[in-house]
């Protein structure tokens, strides 16, 4: 604050003053031993004053049952705050009548929005019982009497001020301290200071533009007269649409209001009209309070719409792959997940299809990126396109290409899988908009399938498996030849379209599982394995199946690992040839595990491997006791990875094993 722009306006002597009955008036309501005898004779010294303040007080606006003829009286009616707080406003108005008259400042204006801040904030106080309401009237009365200080003593430089703010005047405390150094919520604060207005009151004329900002004691009171201030502005010329929504929304954030506005507005309009005429201010044409509020709603409204176009926009993106347009990975991770909980209690059927690029590497390195984003763009296109609204078309992760299919089995599902095959080798992939490369590409696809249906729904425990499933169906085949589908759990390639199919279609072994080596033959061997850190699962994994005997189902948590062994235990799921676990899991240890396989009828004789970072030689005391097949160091795993993989095969087909 410019402390020498505040002791020039506070000691301007052209100031208005308090005539010396309002003046006098507040040195009594400060003295406990006065009485209202002693005030209403100090009112009636200035008998113009009294008379307003019986018209007052008998007007509409108050609403007495009976007429009131004496001050005595209105004191015991409404008491000493009401009288005081016309005694101040009536002093305040007549004392300010001069100002401006040679000059542009409106003083018409600014007394109808002072009023019409009085009145408000009066009727607020009483609808929230947040404050005394005369104490806010006084506040809502004398809120911009910094503005008269400020231009009586400023002049021609506040002029300026006022003329940078315009009309509306939105921006006038930011632009009073880059110009002044002072706002003139600020000096009507030392202004009602220096006159020993009560300091809630001085409190509230300082924050009446900014109620967030409000302080002390007198919060409660300062935010009334900020909503007063808000409710001016929403009723001044003609109504403003914008501040009768903000009206509503602080109401109902600071106080706690739930209630209807428009009637407020009418309130404070009719009340504001009924005491212009007393105090000789005019205020206009009364605003149309439906219209502001019917505009004020229809504003609302369609804000809430753009907020909601733009959360949908938002949530899109997040959920689109940018390239293609079709869902991301995170959204198929989302629309399956909603889509198996459904399925495991309904005995539904699931199909999730899995399609890969063929050659696509090839695509980038001779042609380059911009004819392999082509590709890829068309591969979606395709694919969503055969799909249709049967299933969701996903991007999987580069030129991978994921569709869920809800109610489809594994029959069906391969027919579809196929469908997409044919419908992208059918024709070549248009380039001619890439530059620098041949104007058509032919391009064929892999699709690999699982599903959850009456078949296999044994099987199928989770979604993470109908994934694990279909990625290795589509590594079959590709192993296979390429350019095919395999859906797992099958011994042949799905019949091509406009084939004879070879032998009974759909026929299916569940002793087999999609052959994921070449030319391995003979029973497939299932490998639990439990590992929180994906790279090393995955390295595991991928190895393990790609040697062709072994099915491997992975779980991350020791905990999903517990309900996993709770099934086999039940009988509801086959035991698996090897449960391979590291020792450091979340939810339940790897030893716990052991404990809990080995305490099983149906898991006894499984053989179990221990994995583990450590080197203490009690773990492996403790896991060799607990009936562990083997102790393994991820070290010497790591480091010798094939020679692990042959030795934990070997064990899962051992029926006397020993440790790796």
């Amino acid at each position: 604050m410019s402390n020498d722009v505040l002791d020039q306006v506070l000691g301007c002597p052209s100031l208005p003053t308090l005539p010396s009955v309002a003046v006098h008036l507040l040195e009594l309501t400060r003295d406990p031993d006065a009485n209202v005898g002693d005030i209403s004779v100090l009112v009636k010294q200035d008998q113009g004053l009294a008379v307003k303040v019986l018209r007052t007080v008998n007007s509409s606006y108050y609403g007495l049952a009976k007429p009131c003829g004496s001050i005595e009286r209105a004191l015991m009616y409404l008491g000493l705050n009401t009288v005081k707080s016309l005694v101040l406003g009536f002093s305040l108005v007549e004392s300010t009548h001069t100002v401006g008259t040679d000059s542009e400042f409106d003083l018409t204006a600014h007394w109808r929005a002072s009023l019409h801040g009085a009145v408000a904030s009066r009727e607020l106080a009483i609808l929230t019982g947040a404050a005394e309401p005369d104490d806010a009237f006084t506040g809502g009365l004398f809120q911009d009497v910094g503005m008269l200080a400020m231009f009586v003593s400023l002049g021609d430089r506040y002029e300026q001020v006022l003329k940078e703010a315009g009309p509306e005047r939105v921006d006038l405390c930011q632009i009073e301290r880059r110009c002044l150094g002072l706002t003139h919520a600020e000096a009507g604060k030392a202004l009602a200071t220096k006159w020993s207005l009560p300091a809630e009151i001085a409190n509230a004329i300082a924050f009446h533009h900014n109620g967030e900002r409000a302080v002390g004691n007198g919060l409660a009171l300062a935010r009334i007269v900020a909503l007063g201030c808000i409710a001016a502005g929403a009723l001044a010329n003609g109504g403003s649409k914008a501040k009768a929504r903000e009206l509503g929304d602080k109401a109902s954030e600071w106080f706690n209001y739930r209630g209807d506005i428009e009637p407020v507005l009418e309130s404070i309009a009719s009340g504001t009209a009924t005491l212009a005429k007393l105090f000789n201010v005019d205020v206009g044409k009364e605003p149309n309070i439906k219209m502001i509020m019917s505009q004020a709603s229809d504003r609302s409204f369609e804000l809430q719409m753009e907020t909601q176009r733009q959360a949908d926009q938002m949530a899109q993106k997040a959920s689109t792959d940018g390239l293609t347009g079709i869902s991301n990975r995170a959204e198929f991770d989302r629309l399956l997940s909603d889509a198996f909980g459904p399925v495991q209690r309904e005995n539904a059927d699931l199909c999730v299809l899995f399609m890969d690029a063929d050659r696509f590497k090839s695509v980038n390195d001779t042609h380059g990126h911009a004819a392999g984003d082509a590709v890829l763009i068309e591969l979606a296109r395709r694919v969503r396109s055969t799909v249709g609204d049967r299933g969701q078309t996903c991007r999987y992760g580069g030129e991978e290409f994921a569709v869920i299919l809800p109610g489809v089995g594994a029959d069906e599902g391969g027919e579809i899988g196929e469908q997409i095959r044919a419908t992208i080798e059918a024709s070549a992939f248009d380039l001619s908009g890439v530059d620098g490369v041949p104007d058509e590409l032919s391009v064929t696809v892999s699709v690999g399938v699982s599903a959850m249906d009456a078949a296999d729904r044994a099987r199928i425990h989770s979604a993470e498996k109908l994934v694990l499933e279909a990625d290795e169906a589509v590594y079959a085949a590709k192993n296979a030849g390429r350019n095919r589908v395999k859906v797992f759990g099958r011994l042949r390639d799905v019949d091509r379209l406009g084939e004879a199919p070879a032998g009974a279609k759909g026929h299916r072994d569940d002793l087999a599982s999609v052959p994921v080596g070449p030319g391995v033959a003979g029973e497939e061997l299932m490998i639990l394995l439990v590992e929180d850190d994906a790279l090393a699962a995955t390295l595991l994994k991928t190895v393990l199946g790609r040697n062709g005997r072994a099915r491997v189902e992975w779980l991350s948590t020791g905990s999903g690992a517990a309900k996993r062994l709770a099934q086999i235990d039940s009988g509801a799921s086959p035991a698996p040839d090897l449960i391979v676990a590291d020792l450091g899991l979340p939810g339940e240890t790897g030893i716990e595990l052991l404990l809990t396989a080995r305490a099983s009828s149906a898991m006894t004789d499984v053989p179990f491997v221990i994995m583990t970072a450590s080197d203490e030689a009690e773990d492996i005391e403790l896991c060799m006791q607990a009936g562990a097949t083997a102790f393994v160091r991820k070290v010497e795993l790591c480091s010798e990875l094939p020679k692990w993989v042959d030795q934990l095969l070997s064990t899962a087909g051992e029926q006397d094993p020993q440790a790796a």
